[in-house]
């Protein structure tokens, strides 16, 4: 038996809200899988967009099909569950990392004291301040595009995947009465009209992934840049607002209370995907918010990469193939400072799991490439991918095209072809040998002028300068401005650092020469 509510998809909605109700169904026995996974009933990508090298299938815990929600008075069958998922048999032993870490709850106003649910605290009330250079190109806007045809359902990880199957045991139902079947719950996105499922229980752990906090996020999130400010304030209040409803209710384990909340979110967000709001407040946006930004990127990493996060760290320590990543603000600022635009092409030397690689074709919606050598980041840069395409749909986001690449970027002569036509180039070489620095330099040679390389060191020697016996050196033509970046940053440490960026600039050589034999006549001249 199970607790199952929320509001079907396809159905008329109602301009009055009725009382909810709660019912207790049948819930039909699962069927088993012969061939141990699931199959997609989303259409394919047109062909091109998104090239990703070989296909290895990525393990992903088994889940039941998820129970489909309705709150409404009056009796209706279980709905079929919407969407199907794409994570199947991952191991639970991998510790695996809460997408985002966020604060807990302070005490409400009638003096209840934190309780330790973790919740998402404070209100994305403020939009991201960084100033960008207006892209006329870039419309972020696809909702028609990704639209469904016929309202079929596409492959989805869902929140309630990563909380099922032999992920369950670090998990505990929140309602007591649910311990053998935890209630679920679908929640409305601003794009598609496909819902995600969450079962509504707590982790063992604080860092692992927590259903509610993520539930509160994606709330805040899409109230907060889906709809007008006008209509959002309410919903938004510190006091009466949604954010403060569900936790008290969640709180004080008041079921009426929290379907009432979530079934108000989903008509509230339902609505304006219908009537356009969605759609026109997308328009409205010159870039993407950093709080949309970092949720849409810490969903896809809690859905992939957090699963298998063990795999990453098999490798030698302070060696070439050392595994770090750069954080989602700190890449954004790079973008801005190297002027990169939807026209663009960006390539990331030494992708990892494909962070940046996804977040330049997200963010700016450019043609985005990378390259890596180690299997274990391959494999979860292709699943994140995967989840990528399915993410921004539900969120009615347009994207550059990605294409992933497995190999050594030294030998890959598909890596040539891109560097030929790229504008930015990001090379993470904060662990990498000076060899390797050295011959990286020579694939600068194919470069286009202008383009600029962000590394975490520099290229040319600190003591180096251009005189007429080094004017042969590549290393002539590469103009370096040094930049930093703040605490929190990088993932191999917390304090700040220096970050380069490189533009190649063939005139330099004569014009710095030039100037130097003027220098030097105006000298002897004295």
């Amino acid at each position: 038996m199970s607790y199952i509510f929320g509001k079907p998809t396809n159905g008329s909605h109602s301009s009055q809200q009725s009382k909810p109700v709660i019912r207790k169904v049948a819930r039909p026995a699962a069927k088993a899988n012969t061939n141990g996974s699931s199959t997609s009933d989303s259409r394919p990508p047109p062909v091109d967009r998104y090239q990703l090298s070989q296909n290895p299938k990525f393990k992903k815990p088994a889940r039941p099909t998820p129970k489909a929600a309705a709150a409404k008075p009056e009796p209706r069958p279980k709905p079929v569950a919407q969407g199907k998922s794409h994570l199947s048999g991952v191991q639970s032993s991998a510790k695996r990392k809460s997408a985002s870490p966020l604060p807990t709850f302070t005490s409400d106003s009638e003096g209840d004291s934190d309780d330790g649910f973790g919740f998402f605290n404070g209100h994305v009330n403020k939009k991201s301040r960084r100033q960008f250079k207006v892209d006329p190109g870039r419309k972020i806007t696809d909702i028609k595009k990704w639209s469904e045809v016929n309202n079929e359902p596409f492959e989805l990880v869902h929140g309630a995947d990563l909380t099922s199957g032999d992920l369950a045991k670090i998990y505990t139902p929140i309602f007591k009465e649910d311990a053998s079947d935890p209630l679920q719950v679908f929640l409305q996105y601003p794009g598609a009209s496909q819902r995600e499922v969450f079962s509504l229980v707590t982790p063992s752990a604080k860092n692992e992934f927590s259903p509610l906090d993520e539930i509160v996020r994606v709330m805040q999130t899409t109230l907060e840049h889906y709809l007008p400010s006008s209509k959002a304030k309410a919903l938004l209040d510190g006091s009466t607002g949604l954010e403060y409803r569900l936790k008290r209710a969640w709180r004080h384990l008041n079921k009426l209370d929290l379907v009432a909340v979530i079934n108000e979110y989903n008509d509230t967000i339902e609505n304006a995907r219908e009537d356009g709001t969605s759609a026109h407040a997308l328009d409205e946006m010159e870039h993407l918010p950093l709080p949309l930004l970092e949720l849409i990127l810490d969903q896809i990493s809690a859905r992939t990469v957090s699963l298998q996060i063990e795999t990453l760290k098999k490798y030698e320590a302070f060696s070439d193939n050392t595994y770090g990543e750069l954080r989602p603000s700190f890449v954004s600022e790079i973008f801005q400072q190297t002027g990169l635009t939807s026209s663009s092409v960006f390539l990331d030397l030494g992708s990892g799991v494909g962070n940046v690689t996804l977040q330049a074709a997200l963010e700016i919606g450019c043609e985005s490439h990378g390259i890596e050598v180690m299997e274990n980041p391959c494999k979860l840069a292709r699943a994140q991918a995967q989840e990528f395409l399915s993410r921004c749909r539900m969120w009615g986001i347009s994207v550059g095209s990605v294409n992933l690449l497995q190999g050594d970027f030294l030998e890959d002569t598909r890596v040539t072809s891109v560097l030929q036509k790229a504008d930015v180039i990001l090379v993470n070489n904060q662990a990498f040998q000076p060899e390797l620095n050295a011959s990286l330099t020579q694939l600068f040679l194919d470069l286009k002028e202008g383009a600029k390389i962000v590394s975490l060191k520099s290229f040319v020697p600190q003591n180096w300068k251009l005189v007429e016996r080094t004017r042969d050196s590549i290393i002539g033509v590469l103009e370096v401005t040094k930049k930093e970046y703040w605490s929190g940053c990088v993932s191999w440490k917390d304090e700040g650092g220096d970050y380069y960026i490189t533009t190649k600039d063939s005139s330099r050589i004569n014009r710095i020469l030039d100037g130097n034999r003027v220098l030097d006549s105006k000298r002897r001249r004295r």
